[in-house]
């Protein structure tokens, strides 16, 4: 985390409110641009693995929507850092998840989600 010269966190100032906006516009966008590829990887494969890894990426636009919440006011900071901090350990054991199916029980037989 950036600090100033007196030590006091960046983040506790106030990041350029306006700069953040513009990152987490585009942060939003590419988001959905993902969650729509891995939609449609899904849509092709239909395997939980799949799935998992799907909603791993979607945790990234709440994430985002976590932050906007955050810059409108909306959500305290501390709610921010703890949701955001909570989706990170959800999206590791979606991925974890998804690897495990992938490589156990996926290869061995159809668990296609037809």
């Amino acid at each position: 985390m950036p600090f100033t010269d007196s030590g006091v966190s960046l983040h506790l100032l106030g990041f350029d409110q306006h700069l953040l906006g513009f990152v987490l516009g585009v942060a939003g966008l590419v988001s959905v641009l993902i969650i729509g590829l891995a939609l449609v990887a899904y849509s092709r494969r239909r395997t939980w693995s799949y799935l998992l890894v799907t909603l791993a990426l979607a945790t990234l636009l709440v994430r985002t929507a976590f932050g906007m919440l955050s810059r409108s006011d909306l959500l305290s900071a501390t709610a921010h850092h703890v949701l955001e901090h909570s989706l990170d350990i959800f999206a590791v054991v979606l991925l974890i998840g998804a690897i495990y199916l992938a490589r156990s029980v996926e290869p061995a037989g159809d668990e296609s989600l037809e």
